[in-house]
C-alpha cells in the first residue's frame, strides 16, 4: 500500500492530549477540526470544561512566496489549503506535522508540534524551521471562550462584548457574557491588536450528529515572528497567567520523551538536515513493538485525573461503571497503587444507599446513581487489587465500603431494583437503563434489561463469593455479625445466599447455553455479548459445557475485527449502522453497534476455556487476533488511542467517543495477557 492510504488514515483519525484535570486537545492529522470539541485548548475546572482556543491562521512568507500552514471547513469549501502542504502528520506520541510549500521545495520544510501541560490547563504549539532560509510568520490565534458542549452562532462577536489586553510575551482576552477567558503567550515575537472575526466555520461531525455546526471564532490579536534556520518559536494558550514562562515551556516539552517518537520524526535527526528521503512514505510500521508498547500506555495514562479515570474524551467525564470495569488494566501500569486507592475512596466516599455513583457530575447530591452493577464492579475489582494495597488500614477502610454496598443490596428496598425470592437480583426500573445497556429515547429505554440480566448476576454471585473469601483473610468469623448503617448480617448468611444464587442462576440455561435475561419468568433470548461479561467473572455459576457453548455461539454471532456486536445481525431489532442525530444513534448504540472494550471479556473467557486444550502458541494466536487491526493501526501510527464504537456491519470507522478509556485498556490489558503467556 502506498503513502495515499498513511494520509487517508492519519488525515481522518483524531489525535488527543490531556492534563491531569481532564482538560484537553483534540484534532485530526489534518489538522481541520470537524468537532466543535476540535481545539488547541479546552481547560478543565471540576467537571466543567471550556473551550477556549480553536486554532490559528497561519501565514508563512518566504523567499519563493506565502502560503499558510492552516485549513478550516466551510460550508462552501475548505480554506486556506493549509492541509495541501502537509508532507507528513504523526499522531504519537503528540501531534506533529511537517509542512513544505507546493510543490515541495526541501528548501522549504516546517515543523509544527503541539503538546500539552501534565498539570495545568495548558497547549504549547512550536513552529522549527528546518528549511534552509529565513521564514516570517504571521499567526492569528482563533478564541472561543464557551463550554465545550456549546458553540457561538453566527453573529455572536457582534453581539457581545469581550476584554482584549496586550501584556509582554501575549495577550489576554475575555468574553463578558460567560466570564470565560484565555491567555496567550509566545517566546519571541511582536503582538498588536488587529480585531477579526472568522464567521461561520463550519464543523461536518456536528451537522451529522444533528447538532447545530456552524460557528463564529473571535481572533482578536496577531503575532508575528521571524525564524532563521534551524530555530524554534513557542505560542502558548492557557486559562490562567503564566508567571515563568520558560519554566513552563520546559516542564512541557520534557513530558514527551524522544524515545517515543517514530522513526522517521524530523526531531530524532537532532542537528543533522532532513531531506524528505528520512521519511516512511510507504504504508509500513513506523514504531517498534516496544515503542507501541509505551504508546499503549501514553493512550491510557490520558484518561487519568487525580482521583478518577476519565471514561472517555471529549464529551464523557467520569462514570463508575467505566472506572472499575478498566481499573484492572490501569492497575498494570507501574506506579498506580497510590492513584488507585484515592480512586477507591473518591467512588467509596460517595456511596448513596449502598450505590456509587454512575456519573460523577459535582457534589454526592448532584451525582447520577442510575446504576445497578458500577458498585458490583466496585467490589470486583476491590477484591482482585486488594493485594496491592500494601497497609491493613488501607484494606480495612475498602472493606466496609464493599460491606455498605453489599448490605444495601441484600436489605435495601429503595433501589430501582431488588432483590426477589430466588436471591437473583431483579430490575423494576421500565425508564431508566441501569446496565451499561442505558441509552432511552423519550424516557423509554431503547434496550430494555428489566429483569434479571444474566451479567448482573453473575456480577451479584462474584461479589458474594468474594466478600466470604476476603472475610475470612480479614479474619472475620463466619458467625459473627456484621453491621453496617442500620443493616446487619453474618458472613453464614452471605454464604447461603451466594450458594442460593447459584442454584437460582440455572434458570438462565436454555438450549444449553445461556440467556441475557429472564422477565416474568420467560427466558429472553437476545443474542448479546452480556453473558461473555458476566463469564469472565473469576466465579463461574456454570458447568464447563455451558460457557463453552454459550462462548461459540457469542464468537459467531457477534464477534468482528474491533470489537463485539452489542445485538446479532439476525435479530428484528438490530441496527446496520451508527450514525444520525441523537435520537438515530440511541436507537443503535446497543442495538448491534460494536463495542471495543468487551474484546477483554471475550478473551478472558477463551483463555480460561482452552488454556490446558492449546499449546501457547496456539492460544497466543487465536488472541492476537482479536486485536491485530488495533496492533497494526498504532504500530504504523495510523491511531494514537482506542474509540468507542463501530457500525454493527462494516465496522471500519470509529463513531462515538474518539478516545473512550475502557477501550484502550482492554487493548492494554489483552496486549498483557499476551505478554504474559
Amino acid at each position: 500500500m502506498s503513502y495515499d492510504n498513511y494520509k487517508k488514515e492519519v488525515f481522518h483519525h483524531e489525535w488527543i492530549l490531556t492534563n491531569n484535570f481532564g482538560g484537553y486537545s483534540l484534532g485530526f492529522g489534518n489538522l481541520i477540526n470537524e468537532r466543535k470539541y476540535n481545539g488547541l485548548l479546552i481547560a478543565a475546572d471540576k467537571t466543567v470544561r471550556n473551550h477556549i482556543v480553536f486554532n490559528q491562521e497561519e501565514k508563512v512568507e518566504c523567499g519563493i512566496g506565502n502560503f499558510y500552514l492552516d485549513s478550516n471547513s466551510y460550508l462552501d469549501c475548505i480554506y486556506p489549503n493549509g492541509y495541501k502542504h502537509i508532507v507528513k502528520s504523526w499522531l504519537r506520541p503528540y501531534p506533529s506535522v511537517l509542512f513544505s510549500s507546493l510543490p515541495f521545495n526541501e528548501k522549504i520544510l516546517i515543523l509544527k508540534e503541539i503538546k500539552m501541560h501534565k498539570e495545568k490547563n495548558i497547549t504549547l504549539v512550536k513552529y522549527t524551521n528546518l528549511s534552509s532560509q529565513t521564514l516570517y510568520f504571521t499567526v492569528r490565534p482563533k478564541y472561543t471562550l464557551r463550554n465545550h458542549h456549546h458553540i457561538n452562532k453566527p453573529g455572536y462577536w457582534q453581539e457581545n462584548n469581550n476584554e482584549v489586553n496586550l501584556h509582554k510575551n501575549g495577550g489576554f482576552v475575555k468574553n463578558l457574557s460567560n466570564n470565560i477567558s484565555g491567555y496567550t503567550y509566545f517566546d519571541k515575537g511582536m503582538i498588536s491588536v488587529d480585531e477579526m472575526v472568522f464567521e461561520k466555520n463550519y464543523y461536518t461531525i456536528e451537522a451529522s450528529r444533528g447538532y447545530d455546526a456552524v460557528e463564529d471564532l473571535l481572533s482578536p490579536f496577531k503575532i508575528t515572528f521571524t525564524l532563521d534556520s534551524r530555530t524554534s518559536n513557542y505560542i502558548l494558550f492557557s486559562d490562567n497567567k503564566i508567571e515563568d514562562l520558560k519554566g513552563e515551556i520546559n516542564k512541557i516539552e520534557k513530558r514527551y520523551p524522544v524515545y517515543l517518537l517514530p522513526k522517521d520524526h524530523p526531531v530524532k535527526r537532532k542537528r543533522k538536515s532532513f531531506e524528505k528521503n528520512n521519511l516512511i512514505l510507504a504504508d509500513k510500521e513506523i514504531f517498534t513493538f516496544k515503542q507501541y508498547k509505551n504508546i499503549l500506555k501514553l493512550a491510557m495514562k490520558d484518561f487519568y485525573i487525580k482521583d478518577d479515570i476519565v471514561a472517555g474524551y471529549p464529551w464523557f467525564y467520569c462514570w463508575g461503571r467505566d472506572t472499575f470495569i478498566s481499573l484492572k488494566a490501569f492497575a498494570d501500569i507501574k506506579g498506580f497503587d497510590n492513584k488507585m486507592y484515592k480512586i477507591f475512596t473518591n467512588y467509596g466516599n460517595k456511596i448513596k444507599q449502598g450505590i456509587i455513583p454512575n456519573m460523577i457530575i459535582g457534589s454526592r447530591d448532584e451525582n447520577n446513581y442510575d446504576t445497578v452493577d458500577a458498585s458490583l464492579w466496585f467490589i470486583v475489582r476491590a477484591f482482585e487489587l486488594m493485594d496491592k494495597l500494601k497497609t491493613k488500614s488501607k484494606k480495612k477502610k475498602i472493606f466496609n465500603y464493599i460491606k455498605k454496598i453489599l448490605l444495601s443490596y441484600l436489605f435495601n428496598d429503595n433501589h430501582l431494583f431488588r432483590l426477589d425470592e430466588d436471591k437473583l437480583i431483579d430490575i423494576v426500573s421500565k425508564t431508566v437503563g441501569i446496565t451499561w445497556m442505558d441509552a432511552r429515547v423519550y424516557n423509554k429505554a431503547v434496550t430494555p434489561r428489566m429483569g434479571k440480566c444474566i451479567e448482573i448476576n453473575c456480577l451479584w454471585y462474584n461479589a458474594l463469593r468474594l466478600f466470604v473469601k476476603f472475610a475470612s483473610r480479614m479474619d472475620i468469623n463466619e458467625n459473627t455479625e456484621i453491621v453496617i448503617d442500620e443493616y446487619g448480617t453474618s458472613i453464614n448468611y452471605i454464604e447461603k445466599v451466594a450458594n442460593l444464587v447459584k442454584e437460582s442462576m440455572q434458570k438462565f440455561v436454555k438450549n444449553d447455553r445461556l440467556v441475557d435475561r429472564i422477565y416474568n419468568d420467560n427466558k429472553i433470548d437476545d443474542i448479546r455479548p452480556n453473558a461473555v461479561i458476566g463469564l469472565s467473572l473469576p466465579f463461574k455459576p456454570f458447568n464447563r459445557r455451558i460457557i463453552e457453548n454459550t462462548f461459540i455461539y457469542t464468537k459467531k454471532e457477534l464477534l468482528t475485527p474491533f470489537g463485539l456486536r452489542s445485538l446479532s445481525p439476525d435479530d428484528s431489532k438490530f441496527k446496520r449502522k451508527y450514525m444520525g442525530d441523537q435520537v438515530m444513534r440511541d436507537m443503535a448504540y446497543h442495538q448491534g453497534t460494536v463495542w471495543a472494550w468487551i474484546l477483554l471479556p471475550y478473551v478472558n473467557v477463551y483463555y480460561w476455556l482452552y488454556k490446558n486444550k492449546y499449546d501457547k502458541q496456539e492460544l497466543k494466536k487465536e488472541i492476537e487476533g482479536t486485536i491485530i487491526n488495533f496492533r497494526q493501526m498504532f504500530l504504523k501510527g495510523y491511531i494514537g488511542t482506542v474509540a468507542e464504537v463501530w457500525d454493527g456491519i462494516d465496522p471500519d470507522v470509529p463513531k462515538g467517543c474518539p478516545a473512550q478509556a475502557w477501550s484502550t485498556a482492554a487493548l492494554f490489558e489483552i496486549e498483557k495477557i499476551i505478554e504474559r503467556m
